[in-house]
C-alpha cells in the first residue's frame, strides 16, 4: 500500500450550483491544515457565467488545479466515472460545491488510511446546516467499523459519500462509479464491500453540509423510486442481499419515503434517519 500526505480533491460542479457557495467549498480545501497537492474541478455540462468567473480566478494556478469540462451534462455518476481515472494521486478526496470541510479533514483522514493500509475508504459523520454556515440544525451519524457499515448497508447507504477519502486503485479495482443517476455512490460501495474493500467512517463531522427548503421535495418521486428498485435489485442479483426478504427490507422504506409529501419525507428524515445538533 501506498503511504503519502498527497492527495487530489475531486469536487463536480453544475449549473445549478451558486457561485460563493462554490467558492466557499474551494477555499474549505484550498485551507486544509494537509493541503491537497491537486484539486479536480469536474464541470458537467454548461455551467452559469459567475461560476465560470471562479474557475478563471482559481485555474490560473496550473500547479494545483485541474479543470475538465464536459459538454453533456450527464450526471454525478458519470461524471466521476470519467474523472476518477484522471486524478494524479493515489488519494482523493471528495467534495461537493455547495458545502464545507473542516481544516482538519483530511489530515485526519489521510493520516487514517496511512496507519491502516487495511482500508480502502474513510469517511465520516457530517453537520448539516441552514443558511448561516454556523447554524448547525442536524447530524448524520453512520456507523465506524467495517462489519457495523456492512450491515447497514443492508439497509441504506452507510457512508456520505461528499465525506470520503478513498484509494483511487481501489475504486478503480471494482470498476469504478457506474452511471446511475442516483445511488451512485451506495451501489459503489456494495460492490467495494462484496469486493473485498474494508471502509471506515471516523466518528466525527468533518464536514459541513447544506440543506435548504427544496431538498426534501428533491427527494421523492417516480424516477427515485426506479432508480432505487434497479440498485437494490442489483443487490439480489449480484448476491449482497441473501434473501428476497432483506430486498424488501431495503426497497420498501425508500418506496415509501420517496411517495410521501414532502412534509412527511422531511419530518421522517429529520427525527428518525437525523440526531438533533
Amino acid at each position: 500500500m501506498i503511504e503519502t500526505t498527497k492527495y487530489s480533491v475531486l469536487l463536480p460542479v453544475y449549473i445549478s450550483d451558486n457561485a460563493e457557495w462554490f467558492r466557499v467549498a474551494i477555499e474549505s480545501m484550498k485551507n486544509q491544515t494537509l493541503p491537497p497537492d491537486e484539486i479536480v474541478i469536474a464541470v458537467d455540462g454548461s455551467v452559469a457565467k459567475e461560476i465560470d468567473e471562479v474557475i478563471s480566478e482559481y485555474e490560473v494556478d496550473k500547479n494545483l488545479f485541474s479543470i475538465y469540462r464536459y459538454k453533456i451534462n450527464e450526471g454525478l455518476g458519470s461524471t466521476l466515472r470519467k474523472t476518477v481515472p484522471l486524478c494524479r494521486n493515489e488519494y482523493i478526496a471528495r467534495m461537493d460545491a455547495d458545502d464545507y470541510s473542516l481544516p482538519e479533514r483530511c489530515e485526519m483522514q489521510i493520516n487514517f488510511l496511512n496507519n491502516h493500509p487495511d482500508i480502502g475508504v474513510v469517511g465520516s459523520h457530517v453537520s448539516e446546516f441552514f443558511n448561516g454556515i454556523d447554524n448547525i440544525v442536524s447530524i448524520r451519524k453512520v456507523p465506524s467499523d467495517h462489519d457495523e457499515i456492512v450491515k447497514f448497508a443492508k439497509r441504506r447507504s452507510p457512508i456520505n459519500h461528499p465525506t470520503i477519502v478513498f484509494r483511487k486503485t481501489d475504486i478503480l479495482r471494482v470498476g469504478n462509479y457506474s452511471d446511475l443517476i442516483v445511488a451512485q455512490d451506495y451501489e459503489l460501495i456494495v460492490r467495494m464491500i462484496q469486493g473485498g474493500i474494508k471502509l471506515h467512517n471516523i466518528n466525527i463531522s468533518l464536514m459541513k453540509m447544506r440543506i435548504d427548503k427544496h431538498m426534501y421535495k428533491r427527494r421523492g418521486g417516480r424516477m427515485r423510486i426506479k432508480a432505487m428498485y434497479y440498485v437494490q435489485k442489483g443487490f439480489i442479483q449480484n448476491g449482497f442481499y441473501s434473501s428476497k426478504m432483506e430486498f424488501y427490507i431495503g426497497f420498501v422504506p425508500y418506496l415509501f419515503a420517496y411517495l410521501l409529501p414532502g412534509g412527511v419525507r422531511k419530518f421522517i428524515w429529520n427525527r428518525l434517519l437525523r440526531t438533533s445538533a
